[in-house]
C-alpha cells in the first residue's frame, strides 16, 4: 500500500516545496510542470502563465511577444499600429513581419531598406509600414533611389 507518512508527501504540479513539508503555488510567470520538490521555472521565451499554481505555460498570443530576457512574465503587446507577430513570438522583430512588406525596420546610422516583396506583388489592401529609429538620431535623411507606383492602383 502507499506511503501514509508526512514524509511521503510530494507537491503537485504547479506547487513546490521540500517532500513532506508545505507546499507554495508558483508565481504568476512560472511553473511546474513535475510532481515532487522540484522548483518553479520561468516560462521560456514566447510563452506565459497567468495563473498562480500553473503547471505549464501558453504561447504568446498574436500580436504579443515575450522574449528571453525580458523582465515580464507576461506577453507583451506589439507597440503601436503593428500587431503583426503569430503565436509564441519571442522578439520585438516579430511585431513587424508580415507576408505582405519584409524588412520594414532600419535601426542602424547608415543601410538601406526595401519591402521585401522582390518581383512579387503585394496582397490587396497591404498597409506596409517601416519604422527607421537609428541610436542617438536626431535628423534622418532618406534618398529614395526609386520609387514604383502602378498608375490607378498605389495611393
Amino acid at each position: 500500500e502507499g506511503d501514509v507518512s508526512v514524509t511521503g508527501c510530494k507537491c503537485v504540479s504547479g506547487y513546490t516545496g521540500a517532500d513532506g513539508g508545505p507546499c507554495e503555488a508558483c508565481e504568476v510567470g512560472k511553473y511546474k510542470g513535475v510532481i515532487g520538490n522540484g522548483s518553479c521555472g520561468v516560462c521560456p521565451a514566447g510563452m506565459e502563465s497567468h495563473l498562480e499554481g500553473a503547471s505549464s505555460c501558453s504561447p504568446c498570443a498574436a500580436g504579443t511577444f515575450r522574449g528571453e530576457e525580458s523582465a515580464s512574465p507576461e506577453c507583451l503587446a506589439c507597440p503601436g499600429d503593428f500587431p503583426i507577430s503569430l503565436e509564441g513570438s519571442t522578439d520585438i522583430g516579430h511585431c513587424f513581419e508580415s507576408s505582405a512588406c519584409k524588412g520594414h525596420r532600419l535601426l542602424h546610422q547608415k543601410g538601406s531598406f526595401g519591402d521585401g516583396s522582390e518581383d512579387n506583388p503585394y496582397e490587396p489592401n497591404s498597409n506596409c509600414k517601416w519604422i527607421i529609429s537609428p541610436p542617438d538620431a536626431v535628423t534622418i535623411s532618406v534618398l529614395f533611389e526609386s520609387f514604383k507606383t502602378k498608375e490607378s492602383k498605389d495611393y
